[in-house]
């Protein structure tokens, strides 16, 4: 009985609201679709305990505007709406084309009840039954049938009501229409986050990852104004969706700040600017801290304020370094006023100055997709630009090393003709007194004495072969150690040999040598020579030499011959004497070898050169 007076009562209130209420009267063409902010009716509820049957008796407000904007505020806003079908077409649907309402609570009477339907951001996305960001409601009015419908909003951020009313299939197919918008503005920011992602990993230039973090940010905030990220990104994740308008607004107005100061280098320009541009990202962060603790109406405001502060702040900074000569500044500055533009024209069409249509609704999204392209442009010119430096700065050092190894060549030309002339005049002194002691020893007729004599003078007569071969060769820095001690050795047989003929052979993996190693050990295997030619031979011989690669600086020497020496046991003759004291000037080891078969002599030095 109580629930029959319940229905009783709401049906008689119901009907005396139609009544009392202005019947609009609205032709449902078929082929397009009708924005009704103007048409609706609404009541503001602060106390937010309103429910439907209590509020269909207070006095709603004629809305006159085609896109009514509440604001931001905490109230529940309910709208009424009367409809007359005045056309043959019975199915349609009421939308809303704002996805970031945060609850919406469609009613309509039927049957002597009310029907409540529930969609909204706090709601997972898969409630729904027409799987788009909008909020479509069904509306079912047979021709002359008229009708009343209630909703009753809540947003945290600021509540802009784009209602609208159509056939089903032109809405169904204006939607498709606004996917394809959506589509297309994704793939340019995408084509061009992908393009300038490659040139930064390219050219590690700061400029291109501050900007692909710039379009990113970009493209998650206006998509987010769209409801696409709800709907692919995290369908099931209603508390994130509602944050994401305070995040990522916040994030790309922090981005934008340093994308500006990478390009424009307006730390290089004037450092007040620079700081400047810092303090401005602490706002942004503030307003994140507060919608994370629940203080949305803050936030927002606080991200409004800030937005307009960066705005009016980014276009001083560009003006100010085109001033200051950066011809880029131009780009920048271009790409910031056409986003503030697109950005103009979509507030105006929510205050009623320019008409609500598919041209204003997606001018924010076109301004973006044209400021990052414009950016990437002027990104791609400065590149060149620095390219074009970096390659003259390349060619003038070129030029200059080029012209410093010239000078440096020179020098070593000069240096080496000097010690090639050097040896050459050492060569020729030893020559002379080598001629000397020969008309010197002439006159000797101890057979000792004389000995001794021939012995100093073929000793300097060696040192005067190794210096003839020193000022032979081409490069003295780097002597070829095969071809120099072969040709060496059997010019030492040829000067100091008494027509016997000897056998040489050479192995060396060491494959140069310096000045600093090779006059000591070639006096060295001088002395080594002339020994094995004074005691070891009698007839025919061989003479063999291996020189092994260097390991840890050092390397090995084996010099040995085969022949039978007359003085064997006599380690302390001068020439033994001699060798012994060579080999400590090579930092060396010595160890020799000696019977009937031959002489071996195993050494181990040090590379004097490194």
């Amino acid at each position: 009985m109580k629930f029959l007076l319940t229905v009783l009562t709401v049906f008689l209130t119901v009907l005396s609201s139609k009544v009392s209420a202005e019947i609009l009267e609205i032709n449902l063409e078929t082929d397009k679709t009708i924005q009704l902010g103007d048409k609706i009716e609404y009541y503001r509820d602060d106390s937010k305990n309103q429910t439907i049957q209590t509020v269909i008796d207070k006095k709603f407000i004629k809305s006159n505007s085609i896109v009514p904007n509440f604001g931001i505020n905490n109230a529940n806003y309910w709208i009424k709406l009367n409809l007359k079908n005045s056309t043959n077409y019975t199915n349609f649907l009421l939308g809303i084309a704002s996805p970031t309402i945060d609850e919406i609570s469609f009613f309509k009477f039927e049957d002597g009840a009310f029907y409540e339907t529930k969609l909204g951001e706090i709601f997972p996305f898969h409630r729904r039954k027409y799987k788009d960001p909008e909020y479509l409601f069904d509306i079912q009015l047979l021709q002359g049938e008229t009708k009343t419908y209630y909703l009753k909003i809540s947003s945290r951020e600021s509540l802009q009501l784009p209602i609208y009313l159509g056939a089903k299939d032109n809405i169904l197919n204006d939607l498709k229409f606004k996917d394809f918008i959506s589509g297309l503005y994704v793939g340019i920011l995408m084509a061009l986050l992908i393009y300038n992602l490659f040139l930064f990993i390219s050219v590690r230039d700061s400029s291109y990852l501050y900007y692909v973090v710039f379009v990113i940010l970009v493209l998650l905030t206006q998509s987010t104004l769209q409801g696409y990220p709800f709907k692919y990104l995290y369908p099931n994740s209603p508390e994130f969706a509602q944050l994401s308008l305070f995040i990522f607004p916040s994030t790309v107005g922090i981005a934008s700040l340093l994308f500006m100061n990478a390009f424009l280098k307006v730390k290089n320009q004037n450092k007040t600017l620079y700081i400047l541009s810092l303090l401005l990202i602490i706002p942004y962060c503030i307003a994140i801290i507060l919608a994370l603790l629940g203080s949305y109406v803050i936030s927002f405001t606080l991200i409004d304020i800030t937005a307009g502060l960066v705005i009016v702040f980014v276009i001083f900074t560009s003006i100010y370094v085109m001033k200051k000569g950066n011809k880029y500044a131009i780009y920048f500055l271009t790409a910031w006023l056409v986003f503030i533009f697109g950005v103009l024209i979509y507030i105006l069409k929510d205050l009623n100055v320019l008409p609500y249509n598919n041209y204003t609704r997606y001018t924010m999204q076109f301004g973006s997709a044209i400021e990052t392209l414009l950016l990437s442009f002027a990104l791609g010119a400065r590149i060149n630009e620095l390219k074009k430096q970096k390659e003259q700065v390349q060619l003038q050092a070129y030029l200059d090393l080029a012209e410093k190894e010239r000078f440096i060549s020179s020098q070593h030309e000069e240096k080496k003709v000097l010690l090639q002339e050097i040896h050459h005049r050492v060569k020729n002194n030893l020559q002379v007194i080598t001629s000397l002691l020969r008309l010197q020893a002439s006159e000797i007729t101890s057979k000792e004495a004389k000995a001794h004599f021939d012995d100093a003078i073929n000793r300097i007569m060696t040192m005067s072969l190794i210096h003839q071969k020193m000022y032979q060769e081409n490069e003295l820095s780097n002597i070829e150690t095969t071809a120099y001690f072969e040709t060496l050795i059997n010019d030492l047989i040829v000067a100091t040999s008494r027509n016997i003929p000897i056998t040489v052979k050479v192995e060396s993996h060491l494959n140069h040598f310096g000045m600093k190693t090779v006059v000591p050990l070639a006096l060295l295997l001088s002395e080594m020579i002339t020994n094995s030619l004074k005691h070891a031979f009698d007839n025919d011989g061989s003479v063999n030499l291996y020189i092994s690669d260097e390991k840890n600086g050092r390397f090995n020497v084996v010099y040995s011959d085969n022949g039978s020496w007359k003085n064997s046991s006599s380690e302390s003759t001068f020439g033994l004497q001699l060798i012994e004291t060579l080999v400590e000037q090579l930092n060396g080891t010595l160890k020799r070898v000696s019977d009937e078969k031959g002489t071996i002599y195993y050494m181990e030095f040090d590379n004097l050169d490194i």
